[in-house]
């Protein structure tokens, strides 16, 4: 995957390690090319966490909790918080009913494994 020339600066001002957001992108593709949606369009809060938290277990292995908490990414809330500082820096885009809340209560890293 070709790496984003803002990922440095961006990672720094969102507070994630570079690595975290370029795992965050590959994400994305992913999501976006497994839902039911057509490719390229716009997924839910609730399927792209779903999808998250997949890809991140199938990536990362078992793991993955452990290396998504070392990224500051806890809760589906982070996550969220994540998605709308792109959003606010024209990096991804959201329809007019997406809401930062939308994130909210969708999964929790911080229990025991």
């Amino acid at each position: 995957m070709q790496q984003h020339p803002d990922w440095t600066r961006v990672s720094f001002e969102i507070g994630v390690p570079p690595e975290a957001l370029a795992f965050f992108y590959e994400v994305v593709d992913a999501v976006t090319q497994s839902t039911s949606n057509p490719p390229g369009t716009h997924c839910t809060a609730a399927e792209f966490c779903s999808g998250f938290l997949r890809y991140a277990h199938d990536r990362l292995g078992s793991d993955y909790r452990k290396m998504l908490r070392s990224w500051q990414i806890h809760t589906s809330e982070d996550l969220g918080g994540i998605v709308y500082e792109l959003i606010d820096r024209g990096l991804m885009q959201k329809t007019e009913s997406d809401q930062q809340m939308d994130f909210a209560g969708q999964f929790d890293l911080r229990t025991p494994d």
